[in-house]
Parts: structure tokens; C-alpha cells; sequence
């Protein structure tokens, strides 16, 4: 999927949480956001959310996870939470 000339927003939930974040992981998630925006879905972090229509995590680091919604035009960042977090809300 191409995303290159979308636009970009956070959620509310999503700001807080970089917000939140020390000044490493930070830097990291910011990072892996502009990847998402330059190079599209073909990182080997990328994945699709099943059963959640065009919903997809991208893994930062260890223990991070970024998870966003991607429309015709625009990228959505739903929210960033730790692997722990994320694996209770999923089960």
C-alpha cells in the first residue's frame, strides 16, 4: 500500500503517549512514523491488525507498538502502547 502523499494525524491518545515516552523511545517511534510515511507497509515491522479493516501495527523497538489506521487519504495514528498492553487488549 502506497502512503507516501497522505496526511498525517494523531488521536489524542496517541499524543499523550509520545508525550509520555522518554527522550530514546521517543525518538524512536517519531522515527518509525516517518518510515511508515516514506517508505509505505514493507518494513518487516509492519502487520496488519486481523479481523480490523485497515488497522496496522508497526513494532518500535522491544516493547512498542505503534497501531494506525491508513484511508484513501489520510494515516491515522490510533495509539502507541507497550507489547504487554497491547497482548491484554487483544485477548
Amino acid at each position: 500500500m502506497q502512503i507516501n502523499d497522505k496526511a498525517l494525524s494523531l488521536s489524542r491518545c496517541a499524543e499523550i503517549a509520545i508525550d509520555r515516552l522518554d527522550e530514546n523511545d521517543r525518538e524512536k517511534v517519531l522515527n518509525n512514523i516517518k518510515k511508515v510515511l516514506t517508505s509505505g507497509l514493507k518494513s518487516p515491522n509492519a502487520a496488519k491488525l486481523t479481523g480490523i479493516e485497515n488497522t496496522y501495527l508497526i513494532r518500535s523497538g522491544r516493547d512498542l507498538r505503534i497501531i494506525f489506521e491508513v484511508d484513501s487519504e489520510s494515516v491515522y495514528v490510533l495509539d502507541v502502547v507497550r507489547h504487554d498492553k497491547l497482548e491484554q487488549l487483544l485477548n
